[in-house]
This record gives C-alpha cells, structure tokens and sequence, in this order.
C-alpha cells in the first residue's frame, strides 16, 4: 500500500497539493492500522494480568483459569 501511495501521484500526473493529500492519507491508514493492533496487544496482555490476578486472589471462582484471555482472543 505505501508503494502505491508514493507511485501514484506520479501516475496519476497529481499536482503538489494532492501529492501531499495522497502522502497524508496513507501516512495516517498505516498509522491507524499500527495503532490498532499495539492496542490489541496492549487489551491481551491486560486480559492475561486480570486472569492471573484473579487466579491469585480467588475471587471469582465461576471463571476458568484464562477466561478473560480467551474472551479477548475470542474478539479478535
């Protein structure tokens, strides 16, 4: 995609203001993607300390060891 963003404006004989439109936006569509999934990560290892926490304190019995780890991966 980032290959295609930088070749295109040359392609498309686009002028310096949407060259820089063009740059902008797939600048900001790969830094969301890389945003999305360092917030994944961040969510999954935030589910695995709850489920060890909870093992640790005992305080919901019903669960099973890694049920938050599991909804999250679930969700992925």
């Amino acid at each position: 995609m980032a290959i295609g963003a930088i070749c295109a404006p040359w392609l498309l004989n686009l002028d310096r203001t949407d060259t820089l439109i063009c740059w902008l936006g797939a600048f900001t569509l790969s830094m969301t993607s890389e945003l999305e999934m360092r917030l994944k990560t961040i969510q999954i290892r935030l589910a695995g300390m709850s489920d060890e926490l909870n093992e640790l304190s005992r305080r919901d019995p019903d669960q099973g060891p890694d049920a938050d780890l599991i909804l999250e991966l679930n969700d992925w």
